[in-house]
């Protein structure tokens, strides 16, 4: 597997029901910053060049403050429980570092395995509401 800078188009990964869907949303979200994407939005390939996921070393606003953010993080099925997770989240996060000294990122409190490996690379929850409080509660026992 090898991690390279993407200048692709967006991947339909599941998130999306069709690709125009998942292009549709990669045009609202990057096509303003292109130049800036080119070179934030990864992708980790096959030896073969299948790509096998993505990540972006994005930005965006916490407590009215531009910082990094890890965005779209997305290991394709096929590919998934292969361990290969933290080496892309490492690279982006590798990637945020050039632009950023603090980062975020956002997850539904179903991704067990991301979490994991969010946490593992220094990543806390923030929680704003108490429902959240007791998911957290569980997720960490």
């Amino acid at each position: 597997m090898t991690i390279k800078n993407g200048q692709q188009s967006a991947l339909a990964t599941g998130e999306f029901s069709s690709e125009d869907q998942a292009l549709e949303r990669f045009a609202q979200e990057f096509k303003p910053h292109l130049n800036e994407a080119k070179k934030r939005i990864i992708f980790l390939e096959t030896t073969d060049g299948q790509t096998a996921g993505t990540a972006t070393a994005w930005y965006g606003e916490w407590n009215s403050e531009i910082i990094g953010r890890l965005h779209w993080i997305e290991i394709l099925p096929e590919f998934q429980g292969l361990r290969l997770g933290r080496p892309l989240v490492a690279e982006a996060m590798r990637l945020l570092a050039l632009y950023h000294n603090h980062a975020y990122l956002k997850t539904q409190i179903t991704s067990r395995a991301a979490i994991h490996i969010y946490k593992k690379l220094g990543f806390k929850p923030v929680i704003l509401h108490e429902e959240e409080r007791e998911v957290w509660e569980h997720i960490n026992e």
